[in-house]
């Protein structure tokens, strides 16, 4: 196996803690000066380089006790923030920062507050103004859009050239231009006979739900969405994958089950990656689903799937739930190979990731009673991880996310108070034998 070498980077050696061990990849952990601390409050990932504050623990249970008070003083209590009406001035102002490459330290961008409204229908078809409470950034990539994270701002999905965002409201999804900020349906409210009111109404009378349309997913190219439907299968459990062409705006079915599915993603090569519940209904049957509703045999049986990378061509899985170990599959080649193993820790945290480049997976190991976590970062290539160590007054509160390919954010709670910190995993070196 060819490696490189590394520049070592981390809190503690956690290999040498807790006896970590993964098929046949190298460890080495690392010194803190590849670690940037971003300090009090919790943060979240919203784009290539770009992160934002979002309500810690703490900061909600404050917000709470501030409306339990006033109710107990028989104060108005103004809860519009609950229902998507206005920010919730109970929270700190969100701040949205930019992440240099090189030097890893964050600085702060200047945003316009923007609200943004639409038309959407209740189950009874009802119609009603909704607004999209939102913070507009302006990056050298262009304008991006980042959801007002003290109201129920609905999630946004950036397409993957950036200039569009999905979300879905009501059973519909919509679409958001970056450029005129205008708010497009793309969901039809009467499709191929079937009209989505009067269906959720005689639903309604049998007690049924109704997915009219939910999950949406961009393809690589933007021009297509995928989404899960059960309009035309209410009478059983099982649900329906329908494509959307953006170009005509027509809607089709590709693929119905008897068994519950879903989908995971697009390929490189425009199909879908489709799961199907196993017999037993705990782990995936994986498949390739052409827009001509042919699906391929099998590509992995009995498994967890945890992420596509960002390219369509490779999985990352466990083989078991919980997570004892994951494995990454190649899509073209069909080959499969283990990446990490729990050794004497407890299990995986579910939520492993691949980098936005594909060649590196972060993970979050449980690996005491006490809190004890260790966060692993794989070079797939290469065949090395690095491992990141808790401290003693310090929890990993959830596995890390990618700032950019090379960066990792991480939540902490440290002495019972939120934290946050970028840690470096660049691998540095010329490789050898």
């Amino acid at each position: 196996m060819r490696k490189k070498k590394l520049v070592a980077y981390g809190l503690v050696s956690a290999a040498l803690l807790f006896g970590a061990t993964a098929a046949s990849y190298s460890y080495v952990s690392g010194q803190n000066n590849a670690v940037t601390e971003l300090g009090v409050g919790k943060y979240i990932v919203t784009s290539n380089n770009i992160i934002s504050t979002t309500p810690s623990s703490e900061e909600q249970r404050i917000a709470s006790q501030l409306r339990t008070e006033l109710i107990e003083k028989g104060e108005h209590v103004d809860e519009s923030a609950s229902f998507n009406l206005k920010p919730d001035s109970s929270y700190p102002a969100q701040k949205i920062f930019s992440i240099n490459d090189t030097t890893k330290q964050s600085s702060n961008l200047n945003d316009e507050t923007t609200i943004l409204q639409y038309t959407v229908k209740n189950p009874s078809g009802v119609e009603s103004v909704r607004n999209l409470y939102l913070h507009k950034v302006v990056t050298q990539n262009g304008v991006e859009l980042v959801p007002n994270n003290t109201t129920a701002t609905p999630a946004l999905i950036p397409s993957p050239d950036g200039g569009k965002y999905l979300f879905e409201d009501m059973n519909s999804i919509f679409t958001i231009d970056t450029k005129s900020l205008s708010v497009t349906q793309i969901t039809q409210d009467y499709v191929d006979g079937y009209d989505k009111n009067k269906l959720h109404n005689e639903l309604k009378e049998k007690e049924q739900s109704l997915f009219w349309a939910t999950n949406p997913v961009w393809s690589l190219d933007g021009t297509q969405v995928s989404y899960l439907s059960n309009r035309t299968a209410v009478d059983n459990t099982s649900m329906e994958i329908w494509v959307i062409d953006l170009l005509n705006g027509t809607e089709r079915k590709v693929y119905s089950s008897t068994q519950p599915v879903g989908t995971f993603g697009w390929t490189s090569t425009k199909n879908l990656i489709i799961w199907e519940d196993s017999h037993d209904g705990s782990l995936y049957s994986i498949k390739e689903l052409s827009l001509k509703g042919e699906t391929s045999p099998a590509l992995l049986e009995n498994v967890d799937i945890k992420d596509l990378s960002r390219d369509g061509k490779k999985l990352l899985y466990s083989p078991s739930r919980p997570s004892k170990d994951f494995w990454v599959f190649d899509i073209e080649t069909k080959e499969k190979h283990q990446i990490l193993s729990v050794g004497t820790g407890i299990q995986f945290d579910p939520t492993a990731k691949f980098s936005p480049e594909g060649d590196k997976v972060v993970a979050l190991e449980y690996a005491g009673t006490k809190g004890e976590r260790i966060v692993y970062v794989t070079d797939i290539g290469v065949g090395s991880t690095q491992t990141f160590g808790s401290s003693d007054n310090e929890i990993y509160t959830a596995t890390p996310d990618w700032v950019n390919n090379d960066t990792l954010l991480l939540n902490v709670e440290k002495s019972g108070e939120s934290n946050a910190k970028l840690i470096s995993v660049e691998l540095r070196g010329e490789a050898n034998e």
